[in-house]
């Protein structure tokens, strides 16, 4: 689907008119009735026309941190910096020569920041090696990892690691994420349940066993373990109820060369291509010949990764390839740098702005909602990056962030926005569409400690209030 508007219309929409906060009532009234204080929030929403008209400003100029809301300004460097059928290529190459069937050499895998880079692209890899008839490799298997910086966990994580998905490591040789996902099927009672890893590998190794329980109860406990030769223990204790039904979570890994090096030796076995030396790390020869290549998704695809599936690997990837792409070390100082260079354009009030973090896992990521609906500007001045964005984002009761998030209203057709959540900041910004045409632009944003589903459902409730009660004309 696509979702147009004129990027003309939308930047006069948000730089003249009238200021008439027509909703500013209904909205103070809502918020305290889910005990918001106004002054944890801020907000802007502004109903898009040939005329600005701002429906509802709560301490729009206030600066709060605005979690992975700031996926939204990443988005906007990304879209500047690469061309919308940009791919990032992950390649095997050698220092050798193929006699008969036998590769006389070593075999690089060799990183392009691909930040899509899985299982699909490892198969296509090793196919092309078999197609080249290629049975035996006598050298080493190396990963080169060279293209980005060595740092695998930015400072602006800050120093607490976790073995989740969102702590990922970053690595420009990176595989599915740098996670795996487990499954976990019970039995019959009093038997051990089935655990099942994607993709399947030899570099996490699974300790300890679940049991399976009458009942629906669940008390598994995954431990991520690391070995010093760099492989992964994973430790599952506990139980799981045969009525619970299969469980299903994701971990991460330590190190992304070793571990996209561990598959590429997987897939290299599975499909009899015999070798002899274990993975390590090393630079591909300048004169090295390419023997395969693998182009990961286009733009839409990434932004989608990063926007639907509010991805923090997939941001920092991108950030260290923005850096790159502009001739700088691939770190993600650099891209951030580069990042709120790019933003000053937008005329940014720069006391109500804050960037250090491309994933939004630092409070001290924070914004203003009038300069967020600057950024949604931005974006919108270019027509294609406009719809790519608006492709790549959640929307409301279908897909990622907000797929169990409806709307409570019959005049919405849909609203599609970029969610946001760390400790202490609950963050949505977006655009919300009416049956008759209209869209309005906003941006909400909540620092403080009440629970992430009153804050949710207050949200929820205001765009459904602001499409009910706004009498406005189609836009044109």
């Amino acid at each position: 689907m696509i979702y147009r508007i004129t990027s003309a219309l939308l930047f006069c929409s948000l730089t003249t008119g009238l200021f008439a906060q027509t909703l500013q009532p209904e909205a103070l009234s809502l918020a305290k009735k889910f005990r918001i204080s106004p002054e944890k929030l801020s907000i802007l929403t502004v109903k898009v026309g040939d005329k600005r008209e701002t429906l509802i400003d709560i301490n729009s100029n206030k600066k709060l941190t605005l979690a992975s809301l700031s996926k939204v300004v990443t988005s906007y460097s990304v879209l500047q910096n690469f061309p919308l059928d940009h791919r990032f290529i992950t390649r095997i190459k050698t220092d050798g020569r193929i006699v008969n069937s036998t590769l006389e050499g070593n075999l690089y895998l060799v990183g392009g920041g691909d930040p899509s880079f899985g299982m699909d692209g490892m198969n296509e890899l090793v196919a092309s090696l078999k197609k080249r008839g290629i049975k035996k490799i006598t050298g080493a298997i190396i990963v080169d990892d060279s293209y980005f910086d060595n740092v695998r966990y930015d400072e602006s994580r800050g120093d607490k690691r976790a073995d989740f998905i969102y702590d990922a490591p970053v690595g420009a040789m990176s595989y599915n994420w740098n996670s795996i996902k487990v499954t976990v099927t019970p039995g019959k009672n009093g038997e051990k349940a089935k655990v099942e890893i994607y993709p399947p590998n030899d570099y996490v190794k699974v300790s300890g066993s679940i049991k399976t329980k009458n009942g629906r109860s669940n008390d598994v406990i995954a431990e991520r373990r690391r070995k010093k030769n760099g492989e992964n223990i994973l430790h599952l204790k506990g139980s799981l109820g045969q009525s619970y039904g299969p469980l299903v979570f994701e971990r991460n890994i330590t190190d992304p060369d070793l571990w996209s090096g561990s598959n590429l030796v997987y897939m290299l076995r599975k499909e009899g291509i015999a070798f002899n030396e274990k993975v390590k790390n090393g630079m591909a020869p300048y004169s090295a010949m390419t023997l395969a290549e693998f182009r990961g998704k286009d733009t839409l695809g990434l932004l989608s990764d990063l926007n639907k599936d509010s991805n923090n690997h997939v941001a920092e990837m991108l950030a260290k390839a923005i850096a790159v792409k502009n001739k700088k070390q691939g770190s993600i100082f650099e891209g951030v740098k580069i990042i709120n260079q790019e933003t000053q354009s937008l005329a940014i009030t720069p006391q109500g702005y804050s960037f250090v973090s491309p994933s939004g896992l630092s409070p001290q990521n924070q914004i203003s909602s009038a300069n967020m609906l600057k950024i949604l500007r931005g974006i919108a001045m270019n027509k294609k990056h406009y719809e790519v964005f608006m492709q790549s984002l959640p929307e409301a009761g279908v897909d990622g962030t907000l797929k169990k998030r409806k709307i409570a209203s019959t005049k919405v057709e849909w609203v599609k926005a970029k969610t946001g959540f760390i400790t202490g900041a609950i963050a949505l910004g977006g655009y919300a569409k009416k049956n008759d045409g209209t869209l309005v632009a906003f941006s909400f944003i909540y620092n403080g400690s009440d629970k992430e589903q009153q804050v949710t459902d207050f949200y929820d409730q205001l765009i459904a209030e602001i499409m009910d009660k706004e009498n406005s004309v189609a836009v044109h």
